[in-house]
């Protein structure tokens, strides 16, 4: 239904632009003939009263030379005069064109011998006499009460200011008006053709165009989320079509990205649940098993506790990552003294330093504010520095650096722990990914997902840098607030141990 509704009004937009283009491009070819035929038989009649004019000029003049300059203008009258003007008037015979001579008074002495109706014309001419030469279309009667057209044209011959002579050039339109009205009949006759043509080229040409179409929809038919692997065929063409299938490729990447995070993040979370819902039913088990003493009551109740306590972190650090992807969180932004607020977390976290031996180690480049939401950004820092301590070795160091790059702070921790392995940094940041596939170390996973997303979401970004029993280095970057966009911090260089 849908690429029939596309090759309808497709087509018929075809036909509609086309039609429209042929219909005045007809108007416009009839139009632009009929006015050159008119323009050709104006000139015709024009040139053949012309012609008759310079041999009554010529005549004149000699009739003037014979006369004296002292004598009046006669009329010549010779019998060569008149045979002069009788061979001009039968020059080039056309049985469509008629000639008559009036004398300034309307009466004829002289016409063509195929002159149909002297006596009209001698009245017409009678009625029109002027000084100027004009054009004229009229429709006389011939037989039976038929009116012809008739086109005429009109050239008194002025000498010292008076009509001399009247010379008129008439033709019949029919012969014109035959032509015009063939190119009509070719016309109408050729535009319902070509708009058949066109409807068929329309057609044509609509479904060879909406042919990768048809097959595209064929293939995303096909498609489900058991094989979002599959991708549509290109075609070869490098037009909108084939960038419409390279962008719907691209979406069913990332909606199969989508649909296998989200498998593994349900795998991940059955097995972190699993663990302490393990626990928990057979500690029940065993206190269930036999009559307890309360300390042994006492006992399973602690570690049953502890069991929910964790599996309470884990569902709410799932709903907070929710919420920052999602965006349904909202950022409480303020202004944060940076230096100030780092100094407080390190000071939270330097008992847990303590129980290993670590040193924690701070320096900053001055005072540095940003805009944003302290509780999350400290939770950002919080996470990064608790892992640090977590895979740092005893007597190790951990150094954080806080410094101002272009609009950017910069705030760098490094560590002298384990490391990261190459193949292993691309994944750090997922839900759920651990360093230790054992498990042996506390956590969930999660911490360094939720950094990230929390980071992006003040429009800043984080990195990371490490080797394999050289440590890691984290460094974060987050906007300036607008007062200090403008100070550029010296560059971070930071000394590994």
């Amino acid at each position: 239904m849908f690429t029939k509704s596309i090759y309808f009004k497709m087509t018929v937009w075809y036909v509609l632009v086309l039609g429209m283009i042929l219909g005045v491009f007809s108007l416009f070819l009839f139009s632009h003939f009929k006015h050159a035929i008119n323009k050709d038989y104006n000139y015709l009649l024009k040139s053949k009263a012309g012609d008759i004019e310079q041999v009554i000029s010529s005549y004149r003049q000699e009739d003037k030379l014979e006369r004296g300059e002292k004598k009046e203008d006669s009329v010549a009258t010779s019998a060569d005069f008149l045979n002069a003007l009788r061979y001009a008037v039968e020059k080039n015979p056309s049985d469509n064109i008629f000639v008559q001579i009036f004398n300034p008074e309307g009466k004829e002495f002289l016409h063509s011998s195929n002159m149909p109706l002297p006596v009209i014309l001698a009245k017409m001419a009678q009625d029109s006499v002027t000084e100027k030469p004009y054009f004229d279309t009229l429709k006389i009667s011939l037989v039976k009460k038929k009116s012809y057209p008739l086109r005429t044209f009109t050239l008194p011959v002025i000498g010292k200011g008076k009509v001399l002579y009247i010379i008129q050039v008439s033709g019949f339109l029919k012969p014109m008006y035959f032509e015009l009205n063939r190119l009509k009949a070719a016309l109408i006759i050729f535009f319902p053709l070509a708009i058949l043509f066109v409807i068929a080229s329309g057609v044509f040409l609509t479904k060879r165009a909406l042919r990768p179409v048809d097959d595209m929809i064929c293939a995303i038919r096909q498609i489900t989320f058991k094989n979002l692997h599959r991708t549509i065929e290109l075609p070869e063409s490098n037009d909108e079509i084939k960038r419409l299938a390279e962008t719907f490729n691209t979406m069913l990447v990332r909606l199969n990205q989508a649909f296998s995070s989200q498998q593994q993040l349900i795998q991940d979370v059955s097995h972190e649940l699993k663990t302490p819902l393990t626990a928990l039913k057979g500690k029940q088990e065993v206190a269930l098993n036999k009559i307890r003493s309360p300390e042994e009551y006492a006992s399973v109740l602690s570690v049953n506790l502890e069991e929910i306590n964790k599996m309470s972190r884990l569902v709410e650090n799932l709903l907070a990552l929710a919420r920052i992807e999602n965006k349904d969180s909202v950022l409480k932004t303020e202004s944060i003294h940076l230096t100030d607020n780092i100094k407080q977390i390190l000071s939270s976290m330097k008992p847990l330093a303590d129980q290993k031996k670590i040193t924690l180690h701070f320096s900053s480049s001055g005072q540095v504010f940003i805009q944003g939401d302290a509780n999350q950004l400290n939770r950002v820092i919080s996470n990064i520095v608790d892992n640090a301590i977590k895979y740092t070795p005893n007597n190790g160091v951990v150094n954080m650096e806080l410094s101002k790059e272009n609009a950017f702070a910069k705030i760098v921790i490094s560590d002298t722990g384990i490391g990261i392995a190459r193949d292993e940094l691309p994944h750090i940041f997922d839900r759920f990914y651990r360093i230790d596939k054992s498990r042996s170390n506390p956590g969930f996973g999660l911490g360094l997902s939720i950094a990230r997303s929390i980071v992006d979401a003040h429009k800043g970004k984080i990195e990371v840098e490490s080797l394999p029993g050289k440590g890691a280095a984290f460094t974060v970057f987050l906007p300036l607030a607008h007062s200090q966009n403008h100070i550029i911090g010296p560059k971070n260089n930071i000394k590994k141990t």
